[in-house]
C-alpha cells in the first residue's frame, strides 16, 4: 500500500509551494557537463520563445511565462519520484497557482512529442516552448561537442531534432535550418544532423527514390520539404506517373551538364520546339501564381504532350552547335522548374 500513498503525499508536499518557488532550486541543478544550470537553460528558452512567438502566432508574454515555469517541476517531490510526470505536474501546479490556462497547458505540452509516435504540442504557446527547448538543447550540445557518435545518443539529441522539425511542420512555420545554424559553433554539422532526422522520418512513409529526389534539391526548410514530398507522393498515384517520370527524367538527363537557360526562337527549326517554348512560358506563369507545390507540379506536368512531340521530332544533340545549345537551354529551363520541387533524374525507373 505504500506506493499508493506516495503520489498523494508528494502532491500534498508540492502544493505547499508555488511553482515559481519550486524553481528557485534550478540554479543549483546542473543541466549537462559544462552546460551550466537548468536555470541558465530556462533563460535561454525564454529568449528564444520571445523571438519566435510571433511566427507561430502565439502570445509573447504567455510564451515567456510558460518558458520561465516549464522546468520548475523538476524540483518537486512528485517528479523526483516519477520522472515521467515532468511537465504534467508543472501544469497542475500552475493551474493551482492561477496561471493563465494557455501557460499551464504549455508547461505540459512543451515535452511533446515525448516519443516517435506521439503528437506534437497542440497549442501555439506549447509549440513555441517545445521548439525553443529542443533548439537550446541541440545548439548547446553541438557547441560543446556532445553530438551523437555512432548509434549512441545518451542525451537524446536525435529525438530532440525530430521533435523540433515535426513541430515546425505541424505549425506550418517556414524556418530555414541552414540560416539558423550558419553562425553557430558546429552549425554546419547541426544543420546536417537535423536534416538527416527529417530524411529518416520521411523514409518511413515515402518511397526512398522520392525522398532522394526531393532532398537533392538542397532545401533546408522542413515545411517546404514536406510540402514537396506530399506533392510528389500525390503525383506518384496518377495512372500516367511512369510515363511522366520517364519524360521528365529524360529532360533532366539531357540538360544535366548544360549551364545556360537562355534560348531564342530565331534558332528554332521544328514547330515542336516553338510549341514547347510557348507552352513553357505560360506554364511558368501558372507556377509562379500557384500557392503550393502540388499546384505547381500539376502545371509543370501539363508540359508532357509538348515534350513528347519535341522528343519525337527533334534531335537535341545535333551537329550544329548553336541549334544544339538553344535546345539544351530550353530543356534546362524546364529542368530548373522541376528542380524547384524534385530532381526527377533520381526517381526510380521501376514501375
Amino acid at each position: 500500500r505504500g506506493w499508493l500513498t506516495t503520489p498523494k503525499r508528494g502532491v500534498g508536499q508540492d502544493r505547499k509551494k508555488t511553482l515559481t518557488e519550486h524553481g528557485v532550486k534550478l540554479s543549483d541543478m546542473m543541466w549537462i557537463r559544462k552546460g551550466g544550470s537548468v536555470a541558465d537553460k530556462v533563460q535561454r528558452i525564454e529568449a528564444v520563445s520571445r523571438k519566435w512567438s510571433q511566427i507561430f502566432g502565439a502570445d509573447e508574454e504567455h510564451c515567456a511565462r510558460a518558458s520561465q515555469l516549464c522546468k520548475n517541476d523538476l524540483c518537486t517531490q512528485m517528479v523526483y519520484e516519477f520522472p515521467e510526470l515532468e511537465g504534467h505536474v508543472g501544469m497542475l501546479l500552475a493551474g493551482f497557482d492561477g496561471e493563465h490556462p494557455d501557460v499551464a497547458a504549455a508547461i505540459d505540452e512543451h515535452r511533446m512529442p515525448r516519443f516517435s509516435a506521439d503528437n506534437v504540442a497542440p497549442s501555439a504557446v506549447g509549440k513555441v516552448v517545445a521548439v525553443a527547448d529542443r533548439w537550446d538543447t541541440l545548439t548547446q550540445c553541438f557547441a560543446l561537442g556532445l553530438q551523437p557518435k555512432g548509434s549512441g545518443d545518451p542525451l537524446g539529441l536525435r529525438r530532440a531534432a525530430l521533435g523540433f522539425v515535426r513541430t515546425l511542420v505541424e505549425a506550418n512555420v517556414s524556418i530555414d535550418i541552414s540560416e539558423l545554424t550558419k553562425d553557430l559553433t558546429n552549425g554546419a554539422q547541426l544543420c546536417d544532423f537535423i536534416m538527416a532526422r527529417l530524411r529518416a522520418d520521411a523514409i518511413e512513409s515515402t518511397p526512398t527514390d522520392i525522398v532522394n529526389a526531393v532532398f537533392a534539391t538542397g532545401s533546408t526548410q522542413p515545411t517546404d520539404i514536406v510540402s514537396r514530398l506530399d506533392a510528389m507522393k500525390e503525383l506518384s498515384k496518377s495512372d500516367d506517373y511512369a510515363s511522366l517520370r520517364s519524360v521528365f527524367k529524360r529532360v533532366m538527363g539531357l540538360s544535366k551538364d548544360h549551364k545556360g537557360t537562355k534560348y531564342a526562337s530565331v534558332f528554332f527549326i521544328e514547330q515542336s520546339e516553338l510549341a514547347l517554348a510557348k507552352r513553357l512560358e505560360s506554364t511558368l506563369l501558372q507556377v509562379q501564381e500557384s500557392n503550393d507545390h502540388h499546384g505547381a507540379l500539376v502545371s509543370l506536368c501539363a508540359l508532357k504532350p509538348e515534350l513528347e512531340d519535341f522528343f519525337s521530332t527533334v534531335m537535341v544533340m545535333c551537329n550544329e552547335p548553336t541549334i544544339q545549345n538553344n535546345r539544351l537551354s530550353l530543356l534546362k529551363s524546364i529542368a530548373n522548374a522541376f528542380f524547384q520541387i524534385a530532381d526527377f533524374s533520381l526517381l526510380s525507373s521501376e514501375t
